[in-house]
């Protein structure tokens, strides 16, 4: 079929799958493709593991963001690695998911020419609220609870790494605080995160949101599990 697909594109085999190999190997490596990376390495004449290495921040952001899987997945890939580190010199190393991961993280962001990761995400803050939006509501497939506990908590970790430049999507964070935090499966951990939010933005930035964060909180007092009303009163306490 690819090879049909590739006549009609007036394109060879070698150059379609070396042009698509970014959509594609996310998925692959995420899915445990052996046979298919191994199919792959015949026709470009690439080991699955340079094409890891190559792909490596695609990947594994696809393979973070499964919903089932990752630890499969990283496993799949840990193996790999580590098996081409034996066959390239002979000796066992240990390659784990942390590792290859602030590497990745490492290389973004000597990249970058940033080494503070707040200044860093600063620019694509509205797009990660964005994206994290739309899994709370759903636009890409069903989440469960446990899933949406998960995303609202690390909402707040993220903003306690990216600090300040949290300020600059405001009014989208309200914005999802105030939807999520009236469902009583889910007011913990938005309210965990609305603290962090509102105890790391200063006097003037802090002011606008006041009234609607106490509205907010009397609004939803009734399905305020008791942790839930601890970490209320302790953001209000704060302000």
């Amino acid at each position: 079929m690819i090879s049909e697909t590739c006549r009609l594109m007036c394109i060879s085999v070698t150059d379609f799958l070396r042009t698509t190999l970014g959509k594609t190997l996310p998925t692959l490596f995420a899915n445990r493709e052996q046979a298919v990376l191994d199919a792959m390495e015949k026709e470009l004449s690439q080991t699955p593991t340079s094409m890891f290495l190559h792909n490596s921040h695609g990947i594994l952001a696809h393979v973070y963001r499964l919903d089932q899987g990752t630890h499969n997945a990283l496993d799949f890939i840990t193996r790999m690695l580590s098996s081409a580190t034996v066959a390239s010199n002979g000796k066992k190393t240990t390659v784990d998911a942390q590792s290859i991961t602030k590497s990745c993280v490492d290389k973004v962001l000597n990249g970058s020419d940033r080494g503070d990761l707040g200044a860093f995400l600063k620019n694509y803050m509205l797009g990660l609220i964005s994206h994290i939006n739309d899994m709370l509501q759903d636009v890409q497939g069903k989440k469960s609870v446990d899933a949406k506990k998960k995303i609202l908590k690390s909402l707040g970790v993220l903003m306690t790494h990216v600090g300040a430049a949290t300020a600059s999507v405001a009014p989208q964070i309200m914005a999802t605080f105030q939807t999520m935090v009236g469902f009583p499966e889910l007011c913990e951990e938005t309210l965990y995160s609305w603290h962090q939010f509102i105890t790391m933005l200063n006097a003037e930035e802090l002011a606008p949101h006041v009234g609607s964060t106490s509205a907010a909180f009397v609004t939803s007092w009734s399905v305020f599990t008791l942790p839930a009303r601890s970490l209320a009163k302790k953001t209000l306490k704060y302000i």
